[in-house]
This record gives structure tokens, sequence and C-alpha cells, in this order.
């Protein structure tokens, strides 16, 4: 099932939900491959506020939440209904803060910074683990019309992470990348 909510608060404030509820079942009638039945479970709520402070720039909080949990769906024994034996259940959740400024025709910049948080939880055993990861992203876009018939279009992005420490002595799991590129257009 899926469903949307778009709210428009001012003129220039919006307010956008995306829900979506989803079950899949994989179910095997003869009791011999019992076993092999599983059900897995998705929750996932998406909420966007977004401000057009001027007719040039935007500012955006987004923040997005996953539940989903996935198991057997089996009878302990022949005859008996089938029961839901969680495996594992996952929340991931992010939320950032975007700003995206046209300051001149056909050039956007933009800068996004958000945080992740995934936590896995193992009923079984007990286990849970959890990763938090940081990012900053920063952009240009540019498709200009630069005479002649020709047309430049472009982009440029410089994208840094970075995963807490779950101890004194993991891993940061530290990206720095640059990712570019160009075209010169002309019809002919």
């Amino acid at each position: 099932m899926d469903a949307v909510l778009r709210l428009g608060v001012t003129p220039r404030i919006s307010l956008i939900q995306l829900y979506l509820l989803n079950a899949i079942y994989q179910i095997y009638d003869d009791y011999q491959s019992e076993s092999r039945n599983t059900l897995s479970r998705i929750k996932r709520i998406d909420t966007t506020l977004s401000d057009s402070l001027f007719n040039f720039a935007t500012v955006q909080l987004i923040h997005n939440y996953l539940f989903r949990d996935s198991g057997s769906f089996s009878s302990p024994s022949a005859g008996q209904g089938r029961l839901y034996g969680v495996g594992s259940e996952t929340v991931q959740q992010s939320i950032s803060v975007a700003l995206n400024i046209s300051p001149a025709a056909g050039i956007q910049v933009s800068a996004t910074q958000s945080l992740g948080n995934s936590r896995v939880h193992f009923p079984s055993s007990g286990t849970t683990t959890v990763g938090n990861q940081w990012n900053l992203t920063l952009g240009t876009v540019v498709d200009r019309t630069i005479g002649g018939g020709m047309a430049l279009r472009g982009s440029a992005q410089h994208i840094a992470a970075y995963t807490e420490r779950s101890t004194p002595t993991s891993s940061l799991n530290e990206q720095d990348d640059w990712i570019a590129s160009a075209t010169l257009h002309k019809e002919f």
C-alpha cells in the first residue's frame, strides 16, 4: 500500500510525506517444505519540508524512516497454525538539510548535510548492530547556452562521508570522492 500527503503550508512552504506498507510472503503448502516459508514486512515514511526562500534558493529538511523485519512463517508441528518467527529487525533513519541556489540562469549550486542511522537486531541471539554515517555533498550543475548555437553542460560534485566508530579502534570508513563531467553541445 502506498499513500502520499501533500500540504501547501504557505505559498513558499510545502510538506510532502510518502508512506509505504509492504508484506512479502513465500509459502510452501507441503509440510516438508514449511521451514522455507518466509515473511518480510516493510514500513517506510519519507518526509520533505521545503521552503522557497527567494526565487533563486530553496531549503529542504528531509527525514526518511524505514522499518523492515523478516523471518520464518511456519507451523511448529503438523496441523498447527503458522507462526511468525522474527529473524531480524532493521531500522534505518536519515535526516538531511539541503540548500539549492541558482545564482544565474542555467547554474545550480547545492549543499547537503545528512546523518544516517542503521540498527539491526537479531532476537534469537539478542545482538544488535548500530551504525551512524555522516555525509556532506557539494555540487554544481551548469546547463548554459554560450553563443553560436552551442551549449555547455556539466556538473561537479564532492562527496565526503564517514561512519562513526563503534569502538575506539574501529575504522571511520572515510569517503572523499570528486565526480565531474562536461560536454559542449552544438546542433548541426
